[in-house]
């Protein structure tokens, strides 16, 4: 379980990335490779949950002007429902989303070995 942890800054580096950048490209191609980097089947909920860390350091760092915000709102006619939370879940669920995708493909593609064949410290790190 330790060499899950030590993937989860990066994974969550590669989120915050993804939402700064301001690019769909960079955005789907980021939050695809987080899944592709360790191969360990990884539950869905450590993804949503570094999504939605990464969504909030990534407003703290570049936030929507307000204008934008009260405009949007206006002619969605949403006055209820804030524009950050709409960006947030569709972003968040995006980015789980395509990680999870990434990573059951992986495992598709390559598949982690039992550890009876494995030898020295792979054993250690294996993650059922």
């Amino acid at each position: 379980m330790k060499g899950l942890y030590r993937f989860s800054i990066l994974h969550l580096a590669l989120f915050i990335g993804a939402l700064i950048l301001s690019n769909m490209w960079l955005f789907l191609g980021l939050s695809f490779a987080a899944g592709l980097l360790p191969r360990l089947r990884v539950n869905f909920f450590y993804y949503l949950l570094l999504a939605v860390l990464a969504f909030v350091i990534a407003l703290f760092i570049q936030p929507i002007p307000q204008f934008v915000n009260e405009s949007i709102g206006s002619i969605m006619g949403l006055e209820s429902i804030s524009l950050w939370l709409v960006i947030a879940v569709v972003s968040t669920l995006t980015m789980t989303l395509l990680a999870k995708a990434a990573n059951a493909l992986l495992l598709i593609i390559r598949p982690i070995k039992a550890p009876e064949q494995m030898l020295g410290e792979e054993a250690e790190d294996f993650v059922e």
